[in-house]
């Protein structure tokens, strides 16, 4: 019956299929990516969980990040349960990583199978499935990576629809992923200057990224008007003081300012000075640190001045500073800190009185009991495993390049380039936690499996893949 349709419904057809395919291919994922949470009892969670929530119910957003997640969040909340939050962020993070490899690999007669694959190793080989368990947007942040990737290879609208709607929802959600997409859009941007990449239809691919920046500030401008929020848009300094007090900076630039500026941070110059440097959460959230006492948040402007004078006065040491703690981010993955009693327990008691069933899950959950979470199945070995999987990523990545396999070999790239610029990015911004490159270990398992995939396979032949194009590329 299939065969003898026109040739326009027949591919019809049967991209409705592969849709539908990968649909169900996508939701099995994402119930493997909730293990930890269902075994948990419960999502993850960890100390911001409960300002999202809250955030999320009341709509008054706390100052130091962006409101899109707690805007995300809101919708499902609503339904007095966080398990729907967890089951959209699970699906649409297998979705994308499914519909990017299977554009990765378009020349491969079974390319659903390939993606499942290499998504697989992703879930076996990394912490992936502990942070789309945990209510964070840190599962996000490989949206960046996959959703410009369909932006990219895009051949049909919904791929290139969907991946632009997931680099608009990761640049709303966290205040690194802005730097870190801006990053990234300059490295790719320069490889498009000369060379093989220097096509017009990617750099016009490229210029919808970077038109999707613009975009993102906007609707969060919009959002925070609709909602009356009057707090800043773009982070808060107070991060910025926070790593220069852990790099020991900041009571060089108290001592050089303190005699012209009234800041009210002068006052604490000697308790800075005999507090050590390494305790990177001291200064924020201990309560007698000097932050607490100067008021807060709220002296945004002041830790803004003192934040700039330490990046003019001392930029060769912060940059020093920055480069070690990104060569040590880089390999630290370790996801299980802080999964412990504490935030589960503040999440109940911040829920009490919105949603109370959900603050009597969240006590029940086996965190709230103090038991160890299920964070991956590699476990204690996380940081030397990813170490492991980085470097055999820059070697399938040489053998790729050598033997013609340029897409791979591109992927590979572009999954340690993005690496290294969130490495870098999180450690000028604030200190190595292992958390933060944890939450996108998974793309380099996944990148690496296409890399040993094109190298096993036979490519498809060169007019097979032409015709594919034609017929599938955008008008």
């Amino acid at each position: 019956m299939l065969a003898r349709l026109p040739d326009p419904a027949r591919r019809t057809r049967s991209r409705r299929r592969e849709a539908l395919g990968c649909g169900d291919v996508a939701l099995a994922f994402a119930l493997a990516l909730l293990g930890p949470a269902l075994w948990n009892g419960g999502a993850l969670l960890r100390f911001d969980s409960a300002g999202y929530a809250v955030d999320a119910r009341t709509l008054r957003f706390f100052e130091a990040r962006p409101m899109g997640y707690a805007l995300f969040l809101r919708p499902f909340l609503a339904l007095g349960t966080s398990w729907p939050a967890l089951l959209m962020q699970a699906f649409f993070t297998s979705l994308l990583a499914l519909r990017a490899g299977m554009l990765l690999q378009g020349g491969a007669r079974h390319p659903l199978a390939l993606a499942s694959a290499a998504l697989a190793a992703a879930v076996l080989l990394s912490p992936l499935a502990a942070h789309a368990s945990t209510l964070m947007p840190d599962v996000f942040t490989s949206w960046l990576l996959l959703g410009g990737t369909l932006v990219l290879l895009a051949t049909r609208r919904a791929d290139l629809w969907l991946g632009a709607v997931a680099w608009l929802a990761s640049l709303c959600v966290h205040s690194t992923h802005l730097p870190v997409a801006l990053a990234m859009l300059v490295v790719a941007f320069a490889a498009t200057v000369r060379g093989p990449l220097a096509q017009p239809a990617l750099r016009r691919r490229l210029a919808l990224l970077a038109a999707l920046v613009p975009l993102a500030l906007g609707a969060e401008l919009a959002a925070a008007r609709a909602v009356g929020h009057e707090g800043p848009l773009l982070g808060h300094p107070a991060f910025l003081v926070s790593r220069q007090q852990a790099m020991g900076v900041l009571v060089d630039t108290l001592d050089r300012r303190c005699g012209e500026r009234a800041w009210k941070l002068c006052a604490y110059r000697d308790t800075l000075a005999s507090h050590p440097s390494d305790d990177a959460a001291w200064f924020l959230w201990y309560r007698e640190s000097p932050f607490g006492r100067i008021g807060r948040f709220t002296a945004r402007d002041e830790l803004g001045e003192i934040a700039w004078e330490g990046l003019r006065a001392n930029a060769p040491r912060i940059a020093a500073l920055t480069l070690r703690g990104a060569a040590q981010q880089l390999f630290l993955v370790e996801t299980s800190t802080e999964l412990d009693a504490r935030p589960a327990r503040g999440y109940a008691q911040a829920l009490r009185r919105e949603l109370p069933a959900e603050s009597a899950r969240a006590a029940a959950t086996a965190q709230a009991s103090g038991r160890p979470v299920l964070v991956s199945l590699v476990g204690p070995h996380e940081d030397a495993l990813h170490a492991a999987l980085v470097l055999a990523c820059v070697l399938v990545a040489a053998l790729c390049a050598r033997r013609g396999r340029a897409r791979a070999a591109l992927f590979l790239a572009a999954t340690l380039v993005f690496l290294a610029v969130h490495a870098l990015v999180v450690s000028f911004g604030t200190s190595p936690f292992g958390r933060y490159e944890g939450r996108i270990a998974g793309l380099v398992p996944f990148a690496l499996a296409f890399g040993i995939a094109s190298l096993v396979t036979r490519p498809e032949a060169a007019g097979a893949q032409d015709s594919a194009r034609r017929s599938d590329s955008l008008p």
